[in-house]
């Protein structure tokens, strides 16, 4: 899926970097890694100290894809922006080389496929609005669960094809220069932008499509039968529909922005590999060498936006990031105290004892 960033560069300068391009590119990378390793950070760990969040089965698919962003916040991120500044020098052995290269592979169709699942997730929910009432409901904490050890099981499997044998050079770390390569076939990276990006895109496509027909639906039936909402029981309908039409336009604003993101790298990755497989190296010449840099760091940039766009708008979320961030504080102030503070606690303490024991004489007394 990234068959452009070993290609490309081998056939085209892709170190002609002007200094002030490359330290701007550098300086939007820290900033992409900032972004993403706090707000995924925060997304994963309220997810783990909330019962609340764990209870939707969406949540669980908001936690995968969490995560797979956290991942490549450190895992993938760090290592391209050491590129960009070490001019693809590659001093860490071929082990590493093939870390930083095979988390790319899982994380990046980790992503839009949990992206799916939740999709798939709100389409059932919309299209059967009392399915989460039965006994034995279409998505369950335990079958997001499955689903998401599934998804993650074959992005792995997938991602350690080239591993296994099926790669272009016997080794990943090119001996002449000293470059991390993406060591993948070009028919791997057709296959794998294929499955894993165009065709889950082309299914959400069509999925959101049939939810905007079912809104619609619903909102015209709303309209011409005013009375039939006005009751209690047609009030928390509407009210329980309205809410997850707002949850799964959350949903479909990630989706978007991570189509938008990804999409351009994906192309330029298919067109490079066909330049490719046709020999046409007079094209691969001809593409400017910071493209591909920037259309690989507009890509990482979904994986800072996520946790933003979804986990700081849903309102469980939101409480649990709240009750969290006075626990750490609480935690700080006892592990440093000051002595402004330390006083202020002794006087509080006091203040408790003194409490207790006239409740102790007050309830003898009685």
């Amino acid at each position: 899926m990234n068959f452009s960033e070993s290609n490309v560069s081998a056939t085209s300068d892709m170190t002609s970097l002007s200094s002030g391009l490359k330290y701007i590119s550098a300086s939007l990378y820290v900033v992409i890694i900032i972004m993403a390793l706090i707000g995924n950070l925060l997304a994963c760990f309220a997810f783990i100290v909330s019962g609340i969040v764990r209870m939707s089965p969406t949540n669980h698919f908001i936690f995968s894809l969490a995560l797979s962003d956290l991942l490549t916040a450190c895992f993938s991120m760090p290592f391209d922006l050491e590129q960009l500044l070490t001019n693809q020098s590659w001093p860490h052995g071929e082990a590493l080389c093939q870390v930083w290269t095979t988390t790319y592979l899982i994380t990046v169709p980790t992503s839009i496929w949990s992206l799916l699942a939740v999709s798939v997730d709100r389409y059932k929910g919309l299209k059967d609005p009392l399915n989460r009432f039965r006994q034995t409901p279409f998505m369950t904490r335990t079958r997001a669960g499955l689903v998401i050890l599934s998804l993650w099981i074959y992005s792995g499997l997938f991602a350690l094809m080239p591993v296994m044998g099926w790669k272009r050079l016997p080794h990943s770390v090119a001996l002449e220069s000293n470059r991390c390569e993406f060591n993948i076939t070009a028919e791997y990276s057709l296959l794998s932008s294929t499955v894993n990006f165009v065709l889950p895109t082309l299914f959400m496509c069509a999925l959101y499509w049939r939810i905007y027909k079912i809104a619609s639906g619903m909102a015209k039936e709303e309209a011409l039968n005013p009375k039939e909402n006005s009751s209690c029981v047609g009030r928390n309908s509407v009210r329980s529909l309205k809410k997850r039409i707002k949850t799964t336009k959350n949903i479909l604003l990630v989706a978007c922005t991570f189509f938008f993101c990804w999409m351009p790298h994906t192309i330029f990755s298919m067109v490079t590999t066909v330049m490719f497989m046709t020999n046409c190296i007079s094209c691969l010449y001809a593409i400017p060498g910071e493209l591909n840099f920037i259309l690989l760091m507009l890509g990482y940039l979904s994986s800072a936006l996520n946790p933003y766009l979804y986990a700081l708008r849903n309102k469980q979320f939101r409480n649990a990031f709240s009750s969290v961030v006075p626990c750490l504080r609480r935690k700080l102030v006892q592990r440093y105290p000051s002595s402004r503070s330390s006083g202020n606690r002794q006087s509080s303490s006091l203040l408790r004892n003194q409490s207790r024991q006239s409740t102790a004489t007050r309830t003898t007394t009685l």
